[in-house]
């Protein structure tokens, strides 16, 4: 009976608009009609990806693509099913079956995803509810069309419609999953085949590789955009404005990954926030010989004896001091690994040749005074040499914030003498910490569960985090929380993350999670770090800064 009445009701409008029909508005409605149909809707679609892609606007492209693609299958699925014959007399050839009206799903679909996505970005509220009516009604008019040239039943317009709704519920608010499930996925994919793989190689090499694969990968818009839609994540609440510099989340990439600054073009559109390359040094250096990395898989660490290798600050500064940056960049420099520099006047001599080269490049400068692997070992962890290193460097720097890159190694007293100079000398922060060498530390040994390990290097990831942990939190003390401080090592996930952050690092660094659980992880811990301020009530990520020492 209902379906009956459905059918009497299609006839009778149907007959109602036939009587209306012209010549002149028959020629219209078939223009009107192609801004409804399949090809014009990928396209517009596609403009729409692009445009949000080039925005950065990672949730709102998967939005799009869930909402559009989950249209086209519901009604495609449907009009096989149903396979309802279409009216007769059409004034434009159709072949498919009538139920429901694809024009009208996917032009709904579209407009209404077109205002949802943009209407943000008008402010004036006028505006804004012009902009609504135009979008509703440019898919109105593309379903009336179809009544109109009489290739649709007014049902088959209503379940186009019906179906679009639901879509455009499901898409606009499952984003996030998706992005989780993605990730899902590409670590399941990384951890159980490419690092399997990747696992069997020498890790130098496999560094090396990476990097080639990375300075390809951004030096196309294409590459670029491909890799900014598999990996980026995007969420207002973790962006900073730290000592004058916009970070978009806390997450960066350590020094001794990117260490001739290759990089920068493509890290970005993997999700990183910024990335502290280096280190550098005066001179060019070729580091240790090799062997000179080893991994540690049962500790999910590394044994790193590269030794500051890098091309120097001459032949870096040069091919990048015109390039402009799409994030903040921080430039580490450290003393070339030679026996000449191991005296500490030679030492701070060649500090500030890469320090001059290299100050007008980037967001901010750290002085690496930790490296666990040159000549001559740590000798500017001493006060004196500390001085008049940092003296130096406070007559020759710009405006630009200058951090110390700590070692994680130290006794309380040689860190409050290394806080007091710093601090005399303005220095703006402390990135804790550098890799740990101290073979002694039993608590540090207790978590390698490998035999027989080389006596020299040093160690990152899991190994240090405690390590690391204790050196943030007494420096936020210390400090009363007025230094920015950098968390490094052991960040596997957003749970590490984010316990750095509360214990009072402002931002954060990696390399060994990312090597051991996937590219995706840096979208994980984004994502993860929101998670974690909502359960926390907080709004922005600089509001869990040192809240555990508070």
């Amino acid at each position: 009976m209902i379906l009956q009445n459905i059918i009497d009701f299609d006839q009778a409008l149907l007959a109602k608009i036939e009587s209306f029909q012209t010549e002149s508005f028959v020629k219209v409605f078939k223009i009107i009609t192609e801004f409804g149909s399949t090809t014009a809707i990928i396209f517009f679609t596609i403009l729409l990806l692009i445009f949000l892609l080039s925005k950065k606007e990672i949730q709102k492209f998967y939005a799009v693509g869930i909402t559009v693609f989950g249209g086209f299958f519901t009604e495609f699925i449907l009009k096989y099913t149903v396979l309802r014959a279409r009216p007769e007399r059409m004034l434009i050839f159709e072949n498919d079956p009538s139920f429901p009206s694809g024009h009208t799903t996917m032009s709904f679909i579209f407009f209404m995803l077109l205002f949802f996505i943009l209407k943000d970005r008008i402010k004036n509220k006028s505006l804004k509810f012009l902009f609504f009516v135009s979008c509703f009604s440019a898919a109105s008019l593309i379903g009336f069309s179809r009544l109109y040239l009489h290739v649709h039943y007014p049902s088959d317009i209503a379940g186009g419609i019906i179906i679009a709704t639901v879509w455009l519920i499901i898409g606009l608010n499952s984003a996030e999953e998706f992005i989780s499930i993605k990730n899902d996925v590409m670590r399941f994919l990384y951890k159980n085949i490419v690092k399997r793989i990747v696992f069997l190689f020498d890790p130098e090499n496999i560094h090396d590789f990476f990097n080639i694969m990375g300075r390809f990968l951004g030096s196309n818009i294409v590459t670029r955009f491909f890799t900014r839609a598999i990996f980026y994540y995007k969420n207002p609440m973790l962006s900073q404005k730290i000592l004058g510099i916009k970070f978009e989340n806390p997450v960066g990439l350590s020094a001794g990954f990117d260490k001739n600054i290759e990089l920068y073009k493509i890290l970005p559109e993997v999700g990183f926030g910024y990335e502290e390359g280096g280190s550098i040094t005066g001179d060019k250096s070729e580091g240790n010989p090799k062997p000179r990395l080893w991994r540690l898989k049962k500790s999910q660490g590394l044994i790193v004896y590269y030794g500051l290798n890098n091309k120097g600050a001459d032949e870096i500064s040069e091919r990048i001091k015109k390039d402009r940056f799409k994030f903040p960049v921080g430039i580490s420099v450290a003393k070339t690994n030679c026996e000449r520099t191991a005296i500490s006047q030679e030492g701070i001599k060649d500090y500030l040749k890469g320090f001059n080269l290299t100050k007008g490049i980037g967001s901010y400068m750290t002085i690496n005074i930790s490296c666990p692997n040159a000549h001559g070992g740590q000798p500017f962890t001493d006060s004196e040499s500390l001085n008049q290193l940092l003296k130096v460097i406070a007559k020759n720097r710009n405006k630009k914030p200058v951090f110390i890159k700590m070692p994680p190694d130290l006794k309380r007293k040689e860190l409050d003498n290394i806080i007091e100079i710093s601090l005399k000398y303005k220095i703006d922060g402390f990135i804790c910490t550098n890799l740990t060498k101290d073979r002694t530390n039993k608590k540090m040994m207790s978590k390698i569960h490998e035999k027989n390990i080389v006596g020299f290097g040093g160690i990152s990831g899991k190994p240090v985090e405690d390590l690391s942990n204790e050196t943030i939190k007494y420096l936020y003390k210390k400090t009363q929380g007025k230094a920015i401080i950098i968390g490094v090592g052991g960040i596997f996930n957003a749970e590490d993350a984010y316990k750095k952050i509360r214990l009072g690092a402002s931002l954060l660094q990696m390399i060994t999670g990312m090597i051991f659980e996937g590219p995706q992880v840096i979208g994980e811990i984004n994502q993860g770090l929101v998670k974690l301020l909502k359960k926390d009530g907080l709004k922005n990520i600089s509001e869990a800064v040192g809240l555990d020492n508070k």
